[in-house]
């Protein structure tokens, strides 16, 4: 394991090139909708209704890769817990660590659940950019509370893994946990731990 604390940094290259992408895509489509007058060809119409519909979810994703490309949220690793500068959580307040994404691929996210509390009291709307909500991208906040990572970390997330669950673990043991671990995080007698020896209330045995 890596010198603690290491960063994890976002690849800008490939949010760049999605920026760049779709602030073309949209410029072709906004003059062939509102400034283009020539004539139509009926295959070129198919085109122009096509056009009507990607506009919106291109206008969707803008600020989304706006925020990945000119404001991406590093991943900072500590023995304390996990940090980038739109949030900060401690080990002890993760719950479960999860994954989205396929394993070799940097689209892969990093997630961590906390509690509804710790969720609603600011986390939920630092983590809107990297959400998945809306189509898989962010802007949206997420109702479930789990934090995500951004997109396309270098390493990816699959790549550090064992550095998460490694100090999950510790960091849980350490605080006097003795119910044991599944593959997502600490459990008493089968069910989710909220914290050290403490199972959830709300998940059967």
């Amino acid at each position: 394991m890596a010198a603690l604390p290491f960063r994890v940094k976002v690849g800008r290259i490939r949010w760049l090139f999605g920026l760049v992408m779709i602030l073309g895509a949209g410029a072709v489509m906004v003059y062939a909708l509102f400034f283009d007058s020539t004539g139509t060809t009926p295959v070129g119409s198919i085109f122009k209704a096509l056009m009507w519909v990607g506009l919106p979810l291109m206008v969707l994703c803008l600020p989304v890769y706006v925020m990945g490309a000119l404001f991406p949220r590093h991943l900072t690793i500590s023995e304390e817990g996990l940090s980038t500068w739109a949030w900060k959580v401690d080990w002890l307040q993760v719950e479960q660590v999860g994954y989205s994404g396929h394993a070799d691929r940097h689209s892969a996210q990093a997630s961590f659940r906390v509690s509804e509390e710790l969720w609603e009291s600011g986390l939920r709307e630092a983590n809107r950019w990297d959400s998945g909500r809306p189509f898989g991208a962010g802007g949206l906040t997420n109702p479930d509370p789990w934090v995500n990572t951004q997109a396309n970390l270098v390493p990816s997330v699959r790549e550090v893994a064992s550095v998460f669950g490694q100090l999950h673990r510790q960091a849980w043991v350490r605080n006097g946990h003795t119910g044991g671990f599944d593959d997502f995080g600490p459990v008493v007698h089968g069910r989710r731990a909220v914290a050290p020896n403490v199972p959830a209330e709300d998940e059967a045995a």
